[in-house]
């Protein structure tokens, strides 16, 4: 009887062992699920690109500090290559050099491929060539060129002068570009690429204004400011998921001169700030796109520029515009997929 209690007992002891160490296999799992799927969230703003730059990441890294700091550098490198002002960049040294051929960085080319397009596609109203307009148009001193000093600047405008090829540009002296109207979107869509292919999970970018969102599980919520009262009143609300969101106005520089407002996203026919609509928005795959078009639909009329709109996959756009002193909104055939108004 002694031995079969003590057989019985080492059974029992030896049960319990193996549930222990199940369930402390199981805690150790769980453990390590935890730990394999914790989430730090990163933020960092800079004034860079004459504007602020924000990025809102979540990665599984706690220290990426060294990752964030690259990001910031790889801006610089672009701002170093497009910049209209800094007299070292590539488009600098390009507009004010008496030389007629010009070797292009691969960014540059992808550049002005995309600005051909929409330029063709505008009936010419988005024009990278608009240079000398802007030149003329200083929003800060608020001085109205000179009529013969805006038509001097008209003819010296038009993409169709330049020439290029993924390595050249043909251009003439005359001619200056200027890639604010897409700069912008394509060092956001730039960003988003490094991170991802860094493991980041997602992430929102933002410079001044220009949105991007990635990997995101669930839509976030982006307001659209409202274009005649002031930062931060709302006219709309969008629910977007992994989409580039830019909005193009016509109140983000400007300043008002017996009634009239003059800004800073000038039309190359009339020589003149745009004045067709007061802001346009729109929802593309890459910032490079949104923002291309949003500049070009504010330049144009815009019904037709909602017809543009709805023949380009995976874009939509959402104009305001005055009429009769009340402000009134177009949408493009699928806009209504993001409004929370809706």
């Amino acid at each position: 009887d002694g031995n079969q209690n003590c057989n019985w007992n080492q059974k029992i002891m030896r049960k319990k062992d193996i549930v222990n160490l199940v369930l402390f296999l199981v805690v150790l799992a769980i453990g390590y699920i935890l730990h394999i799927n914790r989430t730090y969230r990163h933020t960092r703003s800079e004034f860079k690109l004459d504007t602020i730059v924000e990025l809102d990441i979540l990665s599984r890294d706690k220290n990426i500090e060294s990752l964030l700091d690259s990001v910031f550098l790889m801006i610089d490198a672009f701002d170093n290559r497009f910049s209209y002002y800094k007299t070292d960049s590539e488009l600098y040294k390009i507009n004010h050099s008496p030389l007629e051929k010009f070797y292009i960085s691969p960014e540059f080319y992808e550049l002005l491929k995309l600005g051909n397009l929409v330029y063709v596609q505008s009936d010419s109203l988005f024009d990278l060539t608009v240079g000398p307009l802007t030149d003329i148009w200083n929003i800060e001193s608020e001085i109205i060129p000179a009529q013969p000093e805006i038509e001097t600047a008209k003819n010296r405008i038009g993409f169709y002068k330049i020439s290029f090829s993924d390595t050249t540009l043909l251009k003439s002296e005359e001619v200056k570009l200027n890639l604010g109207g897409i700069a912008k979107g394509y060092i956001i869509d730039r960003i988003a690429a490094f991170l991802e292919r860094k493991n980041i999970i997602s992430g929102t970018i933002n410079i001044g204004g220009d949105i991007l969102l990635f990997g995101q599980k669930k839509p976030l919520n982006i307001g659209i400011q409202h274009p005649r009262k002031e930062r931060n009143q709302i006219i709309e609300v969008l629910s977007v998921a992994n989409k580039a969101v830019v909005t193009s106005g016509d109140y983000e520089r400007f300043y008002i001169k017996d009634s009239i407002r003059y800004h800073h996203i000038i039309d190359p026919k009339t020589g003149f700030p745009a004045n067709r609509n007061l802001s346009v928005t729109v929802i593309a795959d890459k910032a490079v796109i949104a923002d291309a078009y949003s500049t070009a639909f504010l330049l144009m009329e815009r019904n037709r520029a909602i017809a543009l709109a709805d023949s380009i996959d995976n874009l939509e756009a959402l104009i305001f515009y005055e009429e009769n002193e009340e402000i009134k909104k177009i949408g493009s055939r699928r806009i209504g997929e993001y409004l929370l108004t809706e």
